[in-house]
């Protein structure tokens, strides 16, 4: 006859002072975790177990041991939900309802928010107001959110320079790209920012300067869909610097290791007739080169 997970539990830890171990454990850790009514009946579910340890064998205390280790995370769970003031924000950004996020983050008052999560309100207001294409009322939200303090500084700046950048002020754009980098973000902005230097790069026909940041996120980049793109606008700028060689070898990766990139779809097995934004490029593939193509045309179900 199989015996059950629980049974095996017990069997195992016959010896009384793991139970008292395991319930002095979750008893503490509920003191210090406690700040509301919601985990303090955790507490107390555990002190009466306490009490009554020596009338219980040992199937019926491991059965109680375990309920009020799951009430305790349940009840957690709860506790947050009801003292965590954009608890609803973030449940409305998780299924990408953002005119539900902005609705729920207007009703907040200013008022019952620390300088902090006022910071994350309007930084928040900014981001999704972004997205939404509402470019001006995000970028009062983003400088009011820097008024109230500096722990988001590196999003802030990088919002800041998608908004130059879309509204065509380069400079402003360039200014906040930079000083996101400033601030020492997590590594995957810092490359995103970068990205958007050598776009602005591009835009002003700074080429050596795009191909630096171009090359290194090659690298960053790789295996990454990212990458793709970056690749496409290599071609772009070592044909500005006349460097055509350079240009067939990146054309090549987009035709052998990239044939489903969106700008890149009208490409055929010939790789000479391949047009580059309108420019035919005569660059060559290889047979290598072409096996490599029809495989991952093939892995695309194209």
């Amino acid at each position: 006859m199989k015996t059950s997970l629980l049974s095996q539990f017990n069997m195992r830890c016959r010896k009384p002072r793991l139970f008292y171990f395991l319930l002095g454990f979750f008893s503490e850790f509920v003191k210090i975790k406690s700040t509301n009514g919601l985990k303090g009946k955790s507490l107390s579910k555990i002190k009466e177990l306490q009490g009554s340890l020596v009338f219980h064998n040992r199937d019926v205390l491991g059965k109680k041991i375990f309920i009020s280790i799951f009430c305790y995370f349940t009840l957690q769970v709860f506790a947050e939900t009801t003292t965590n003031p954009f608890a609803a924000v973030r449940t409305f950004n998780q299924v990408g309802a953002k005119e539900g996020a902005l609705t729920e983050l207007y009703k907040i008052s200013d008022e019952s928010l620390s300088k902090e999560n006022r910071e994350w309100k309007y930084f928040e207001l900014g981001r999704l107001s972004y997205d939404l294409g509402r470019l001006e009322t995000a970028q009062e939200y983003l400088h009011r959110s820097i008024s109230e303090g500096e722990a988001l500084a590196a999003y802030q700046h990088y919002f800041l320079g998608l908004i130059h950048f879309d509204s065509k002020r380069f400079k402003k754009a360039r200014e906040h790209f930079q000083n996101s980098v400033r601030f020492k973000p997590p590594r995957n902005l810092i490359y995103k920012a970068q990205y958007h230097l050598a776009r602005l790069d591009i835009e002003e026909k700074h080429w050596n300067s795009a191909y630096n940041y171009l090359r290194r996120l090659y690298r960053h980049w790789r295996g990454e869909p990212e990458q793709a793109d970056v690749v496409w606008k290599l071609v772009r700028v070592e044909l500005q610097r006349k460097k055509k060689r350079q240009a067939c070898r990146w054309a090549t990766k987009i035709y052998s290791k990239f044939p489903v990139y969106d700008k890149a779809t009208d490409w055929g097995i010939d790789l000479q007739k391949a047009k580059y934004e309108g420019e035919v490029l005569g660059c060559v593939a290889s047979f290598g080169d072409q096996k490599s193509r029809i495989r991952r045309l093939q892995w695309a179900g194209r």
